[in-house]
């Protein structure tokens, strides 16, 4: 692997923060809500290709070391940053990847830049905002899209360090898995450098809360894997399965064990599944 970048760049009317790690054709991982380039998957990603691929982590306006203005952001407008920072770094096209609303960003990208996007894969994610909760939402759904819609309000519920730290840990882990990792995921959760400010967290749930091209899906033309863990609470697994029947040949994979961020707790099923994916598209 050859030594990372990390750097900032002017991107539209942002200065937006990214890394690059190792060589190879590049592979963009974008974050979801209130994550960064320092989010576990990220690095887990960064880990699991920079020795095949040129790994690019970035922060979402909003978020870690980019420009947060306060402003409307919409997950349209997230995707232009991203074209705008692969024009700036001079990435012609790129696999893209993205989990929950990066997800929802990585189809924006596809759908408005699509001589951009070589392939898609798509992690615990859906094509509007009003399809998050799925048909029949859980008591935990709502409670987590409860939360969204009043941080969106500027109205987060009060919370000590502690109990957001053991909120998020019950929407994006399993119990088991909480259980045996719970002083790692803490320490990991802690050593945040750059958390999220109210600003970003403001204007980033009102993007999440705001944005629907389902029925553009078929204009995606281009390799799409798509994953989900069927105990996501947080994102509604039967998102995925549309996703999979409205874009052209997507290939779908379902973990029955798992939770919204399943990442983490799957990384030796993940990995190797989007290496082979990967592999078929770039031969």
């Amino acid at each position: 692997m050859s030594e990372s970048t990390m750097t900032i760049v002017k991107v539209n009317d942002i200065e937006m923060y990214y890394e690059i790690h190792g060589e190879g054709f590049p592979l963009i991982v974008i974050p979801g809500l209130f994550g960064s380039s320092e989010s576990g998957y990220a690095r887990i990603f960064m880990e699991g290709f920079s020795s095949e691929y040129k790994v690019i982590l970035l922060d979402n306006r909003g978020t870690g070391r980019s420009d947060k203005p306060d402003i409307e952001y919409s997950i349209m407008m997230m995707a232009d940053d991203i074209s705008g920072l692969m024009d700036a770094i001079l990435i012609s096209k790129a696999h893209v990847l993205g989990a929950s609303m990066g997800g929802a960003i990585a189809q924006a990208l596809a759908l408005n830049h699509p001589d951009k996007v070589l392939s898609l894969i798509l992690c615990c994610t859906c094509c509007g905002s009003q399809r998050w909760y799925g048909s029949a939402p859980n008591p935990t759904t709502k409670e987590f899209w409860n939360f969204v819609e009043s941080v969106a309000r500027g109205q987060p519920p009060e919370m000590s360090v502690e109990e957001y730290s053991e909120f998020f840990l019950r929407m994006f882990f399993t119990p088991s898995y909480i259980q045996e990792n719970r002083d790692s995921l803490l320490r990991s959760m802690a050593s945040i450098k750059y958390p999220t400010p109210l600003v970003g967290r403001v204007r980033q749930a009102q993007a999440a809360l705001n944005f629907d091209f389902c029925e553009r899906l078929p204009e995606i033309k281009i390799p799409t894997i798509i994953m989900a863990a069927e105990d996501d609470v947080v994102v509604s697994p039967e998102n995925s399965r549309f996703l999979a029947e409205r874009i052209s040949d997507a290939r779908l994979k379902m973990f029955n064990e798992g939770a919204h961020n399943f990442i983490p707790e799957l990384q030796h099923q993940v990995i190797p599944l989007i290496l082979d994916f990967l592999d078929e598209v770039d031969t």
